[in-house]
């Protein structure tokens, strides 16, 4: 039984575009769905991918464990054959799928718009890089005394000058060539502070794509779980009666200690925008 709500695509390909991973409703029933009202939230709350996954996660385990006693009665009926018995269990596995599918279409829309605005920043910030003049010549200045910076001083605040290129592909591909040029065991023998790492070490990060890839781990996460509703319900004692309702409280503890948009898992309840912030501490260095 086809009961998947989210779509997403597969690892990125590129930096510069993550279309393919947009989620995409899917009909998953025949049945009229509507969307449901809001009822987990206090009035005036803010809706979050946090809230609105914890909701679906929260209904998703309360129509199994329904249905599930569902079940077990028509499993028990002695007056049902098999096949009346199988007939009942997809009826109620659809209507369970179908019941759940008004609070994925709420979740959906969430990802989605978080996933257009995390885009947009990171676009927004190559945009920015690649139209500054002041950040250009910072670079042609950082690369060209990048050399000497190294030879003569302490590896981690150099790396730290270098974080201001940080998810600029341009930037750290000039900043590999001219690292790669020069000698490592020449500047072990100088006992240069730090060098013990590598000087792969201070390369700068390019970590564009993270926060949607760990977004999306949750939607994959949460189609499985989806999948496996149509499926414990329709074939009842088969190989994907699984521990499922174990594992849904499992994410649900997961999701609590997310922050709102679910792009981080160590800053509960916190949302900061990471381009916003580099920006303004490039804007300091150039000045």
């Amino acid at each position: 039984m086809a009961n998947t709500f989210f779509r997403g695509g597969g690892k990125r390909t590129t930096h510069h575009t993550f279309s393919e991973w947009r989620i995409k409703e899917m009909p998953t029933s025949t049945q009229t769905v509507t969307t449901p009202t809001i009822t987990s939230q206090q009035p005036g709350a803010v809706v979050t991918v946090k809230s609105k996954s914890l909701e679906y996660l929260n209904k998703l385990l309360e129509i199994r464990q329904k249905y599930s006693k569902r079940i077990e009665e028509i499993s028990g009926d002695q007056y049902l054959s098999e096949t009346g018995k199988q007939h009942n269990y997809e009826q109620i596995a659809a209507k369970a799928v179908a019941e759940l599918s008004g609070y994925a279409t709420v979740l959906t829309n969430e990802i989605n718009k978080v996933l257009d605005r995390i885009d947009k920043e990171e676009d927004d910030e190559q945009a920015y890089k690649q139209s500054n003049l002041e950040y250009a010549a910072l670079l042609a200045h950082v690369i060209q005394v990048l050399p000497t910076a190294i030879s003569g001083g302490d590896l981690t605040a150099v790396k730290q000058r270098l974080a201001h290129f940080k998810n600029d592909p341009f930037a750290i591909s000039a900043i590999k060539s001219m690292v790669n040029t020069i000698n490592v065991e020449k500047l072990k023998k100088m006992g240069v502070k730090g060098i013990e790492l590598g000087l792969g070490s201070i390369i700068p990060e390019d970590t564009r794509g993270v926060r949607q890839e760990r977004l999306l781990q949750l939607v994959r996460t949460l189609e499985t779980y989806t999948e496996n509703l149509g499926k414990t319900l329709s074939i009842p004692g088969g190989r994907f009666a699984t521990d499922i309702d174990g594992q849904i409280k499992s994410t649900i503890q997961y999701v609590e200690t997310c922050n709102d948009e679910c792009t981080d898992y160590q800053t509960p309840g916190v949302i900061t925008s990471e381009s916003q912030k580099k920006r303004a501490n490039l804007v300091g260095a150039e000045k």
